[in-house]
């Protein structure tokens, strides 16, 4: 017998073992589990159509015509450019030659009057020659040349100074400014000079006999003798100085040195008058 007011239970769905019952919801102390997420399929790239490759293909070879017509005008442009510095390069050489024939023909013309004594029509001409080239340092070396020769002194050493600002080691212009302070009577400056000189050119024939002519005014017979010395191995048949070697060689006593040197000189033709006239008066003074 069961007891009053007791109900009989429904018997409940069975379970298997190992399975969780279906969540019902949420209930007193009960969480609710999210569903798992599924990720969404990757949208694949749109895929062009025919008419959009056209399209992308003749915008390529446009920009690549431009291009390539962009090179071509720059190309043009530069060979242009170029053309026009080559043909302004020649007419400027050409413009050099012309001037360089004017002053070489003007300088042959100078060195003639020179030749016949006439210092200052070289003078004139070659003013001339500096007028058309006024920077050349020749053109001023062969001037102040012309204005030694014509006594201008102070001018010489002036056209030397700008010649040598002009190149330092033009040989020419120093020599001849040497040659003008001498002549002035400051023969320490020409002595300076004939050094530099020589040292940019130890062989210089005109720098060598106007240094031992030089050294022989300074009372130094050995450098005289030994400048002389290098001179006639330079040219043997030199007359100037043979004459200043027989000079210092008789002031240093050495009579057999000073008197093989003046009577070689005497034996050959190339001496002038006032050249043989020294010489004879060097071997009458020897022992």
């Amino acid at each position: 017998m069961l007891a009053a007011g007791v109900g009989l239970m429904a018997p409940g769905p069975r379970r298997r073992p190992g399975r969780e019952p279906p969540d019902l919801g949420p209930g007193p102390g009960r969480r609710r589990r999210p569903p798992p997420s599924i990720p969404a399929p990757p949208t694949p790239p749109p895929r062009p159509c025919a008419t959009s490759r056209a399209r992308a293909e003749r915008l390529a070879a446009r920009e690549c015509l431009a291009q390539e017509a962009a090179e071509d005008r720059s190309w043009e442009e530069r060979d242009r450019a170029r053309r026009a510095a080559e043909a302004e390069e020649r007419a400027r050489e050409e413009t050099r030659r012309g001037v360089r024939a004017r002053v070489d023909r003007l300088t042959r013309d100078a060195e003639r009057h020179l030749e016949q004594g006439g210092a200052d029509d070289a003078v004139r001409t070659l003013r001339a020659a500096l007028a058309l080239d006024p920077a050349a340092a020749g053109t001023l070396a062969n001037l102040a040349l012309a204005l030694t020769r014509a006594g201008d002194l102070d001018e010489a050493v002036r056209t030397c100074d700008q010649a040598l600002t002009l190149d330092p080691k033009h040989v020419e212009a120093r020599v001849t400014r040497a040659n003008a302070l001498a002549l002035e009577g400051r023969l320490a400056d020409a002595r300076a000079d004939l050094d530099l000189a020589l040292a940019v050119h130890p062989t210089h024939l005109t720098a060598l006999n106007n240094r031992a002519l030089l050294r022989l005014r300074l009372d130094d017979p050995a450098g005289a003798a030994a400048d002389a010395s290098v001179a006639l191995r330079v040219a043997p048949d030199d007359v100037q100085p043979r004459l200043t070697r027989a000079r210092a060689r008789a002031a240093l006593g050495d009579a057999a040195g000073a008197r093989a040197d003046g009577e070689a000189l005497l034996a050959g033709s190339r001496a002038t008058d006032e050249q043989r006239a020294a010489a004879r008066s060097v071997l009458a003074g020897l022992p």
